[in-house]
């Protein structure tokens, strides 16, 4: 087991950490003298619900070494006549405050939904986002693309 391999960044890092690698390649290739002896760290992650009427959510880490620290927030906010927004914003393996604005690292959206009537709705959204490449003959790694999309929905109950 090792404590930094697993986050909730794990499904990202497992194909692309750093220079390119795997989190496992670089773990044993160039992170040897991390894993001997002890390391020292801390992980935080909290969720509060406001009576239902709001949904924030927090997961915070830093361990020992160069850029090793993650951020991921989340928040969902009420619905208000028929509108909704919910934000997010993740950065992982950032050194310092200045490393948080870094857009090839970092993973925002914001999301939002406008329900006029019973059964339609109109929903918008954009924001930075992992794409694993699955280009044949490429290294598998993410890549950071910035993504929008606006449309028209309709819900229907049977």
């Amino acid at each position: 087991y090792l404590d930094r391999y697993i986050s909730p960044f794990y499904e990202v890092v497992r194909w692309s950490h750093r220079s390119g690698q795997t989190k496992l390649a670089w773990f044993r290739t160039e992170a040897g003298e991390l894993l001997e002896g002890t390391r020292h760290g801390f992980n935080v992650e909290t969720e509060y619900h406001l009576s239902g009427w709001m949904n924030l959510m927090l997961s915070y880490g830093d361990t020992e070494g160069q850029g090793n620290s993650h951020l991921l927030l989340h928040a969902s906010l009420p619905e208000f006549k028929g509108f909704r927004c919910a934000l997010t914003y993740a950065n992982l393996g950032f050194e310092g405050l200045a490393d948080l604005a870094d857009s090839t690292g970092t993973v925002f959206g914001v999301s939002a939904r406008y329900q006029f009537g019973d059964h339609f709705y109109m929903k918008a959204q954009a924001g930075n986002e992992w794409w694993l490449n699955q280009e044949p003959g490429l290294k598998k790694e993410f890549e950071t693309t910035f993504n929008y999309d606006i449309g028209v929905g309709a819900l229907i109950t049977l």
